[in-house]
């Protein structure tokens, strides 16, 4: 028995020293990683700012009733192009026209009250220069009291000489007071005359702007993006019947991380490229919002542009390059070399200090991607030996050993390592 026992505690002990070699993560512990490397290569390239949004049209017109009517006709359909002041919806015009006939004669009944000619209807300057002495009545009253003003002067003159007895005098006086009280109450209905004509033609214009709301006109230029009624459909005052959209000229929105603030200013010029419509255009940022959300340290910046064309569409999602003009100074390292795990973004360089080689962590920040490679700043520095296999598997301190590799991008310290 002796024999079996020996064999039994050679074995434990065996197990027992296999422990750092099962891949623990343990300090220099567990087998070395094979990876390949390339060395960080400084390089100047272009200050650009990469923002999405959406696209949306310069203007977005949601185009209202302002009068009641039934619709008689929908003159412009979905997608259809509209000019300024072109028709989207008719309204029943009967009631309208008959109003508007009927604001017409009481407008021209009271000019010809106040000596105006009817047929100026729409020479709003000669309304306003009528006064009371231009009415026939005015003028009428204004003449009986000058007579009766000179009757009673030569009755006084003649009673004055012993010619006219007192009771000439006395109807001289009477007629010539009584033609003074015609006068003021002329020229008072003429005032009231005056201002019932500016009353009416009021209620002229007011009718015949109901006349001309039954066609609902759009006020700009574009392309009808909804239309909301149906032929028969009743119209209330306020109701939407259509959208408008200018797609001419688009604007892009979106939001720029605030440590762009002193470079993205208004006036740069940028490059929009919808993706999935396969087409792109250059812009201008024309506004740039004051104030930077607390919450996702970021500011607004619009940019609009020309779509003449049509090529782009209103609520595409597009992307932006908006170039600074300046030199950056950034190192280009293969995409597979970044990882970013809980919001902190790092690569692996190779530490060969003390004669063995590991993984060290380095933070980065991606400006931005160009094709393979993602351009970034941080803590890595040129010379530097980037890791780009395997990343999923390395720690701080993980042992490594490079790849035998004749690539190009590969570093001579990595075609020499063991």
């Amino acid at each position: 028995m002796r024999p079996l026992a020996l064999l039994v505690v050679v074995g434990v002990a065996a197990l027992g020293c296999g422990g750092p070699a099962d891949g623990g993560r343990g300090k220099g512990a567990g087998k070395a990683v094979v990876v390949r490397a390339v060395e960080a290569q400084e390089e100047k390239v272009e200050r650009v700012v990469e923002i999405t949004g959406t696209l949306a049209g310069a203007e977005q017109v949601m185009v209202s009733a302002e009068v009641e009517g039934r619709v008689d006709r929908v003159a412009a359909d979905l997608g259809d192009d509209v000019k300024e002041g072109g028709l989207l919806v008719q309204l029943g015009r009967q009631v309208a026209r008959l109003q508007a006939a009927q604001a017409d004669a009481d407008y021209a009944t009271a000019l010809a009250r106040v000596g105006v000619d009817p047929s100026a209807q729409s020479d709003d300057a000669k309304l306003d220069a009528a006064g009371p002495e231009g009415v026939a009545s005015v003028r009428r009253a204004k003449a009986d009291r000058d007579e009766a003003n000179r009757t009673l002067a030569r009755i006084q003159e003649l009673f004055d000489k012993k010619v006219a007895s007192q009771s000439d005098l006395d109807t001289a006086h009477t007629r010539d007071v009584v033609a003074e009280a015609g006068y003021a109450a002329a020229h008072d209905e003429a005032v009231a005359s005056i201002a019932v004509a500016r009353s009416r033609r009021a209620a002229w214009g007011l009718a015949r702007k109901r006349l001309a709301d039954t066609s609902i006109q759009s006020p700009v230029a574009g392309v009808v993006a909804s239309r909301l009624v149906s032929l028969g459909e009743l119209v209330k005052p306020g109701q939407v019947v259509a959208v408008v959209v200018v797609k001419d000229t688009l604007k892009l929105r979106a939001d720029v991380p605030e440590r762009y603030a002193d470079v993205v200013v208004k006036g740069l010029s940028l490059d929009v490229d919808a993706g999935a419509l396969s087409t792109a255009a250059r812009g201008t940022v024309a506004r740039v919002g004051p104030l930077v959300d607390a919450a996702s340290r970021t500011f607004p910046i619009e940019a609009v542009f020309d779509n003449k064309e049509g090529r782009l569409k209103p609520g595409s999602f597009a992307r932006a390059r908006v170039v600074t003009g300046l030199d950056e100074s950034v190192i280009a390292v293969p995409e597979t070399a970044v990882s970013n795990l809980a919001g902190v973004t790092k690569v692996f360089v190779v530490d060969d200090e003390g004669g063995a080689f590991k993984a060290q962590e380095r933070r980065v920040q991606v400006l931005r991607k160009r094709g393979s490679e993602a351009l970034v700043t941080g803590d890595l520095k040129p010379g530097d030996r980037v890791i780009t296999t395997a990343i999923a598997r390395l720690f701080p301190g993980a042992p490594i050993e490079l790849e035998q590799t004749a690539g190009p991008t590969t570093t001579s310290s990595a075609a020499a390592a063991p």
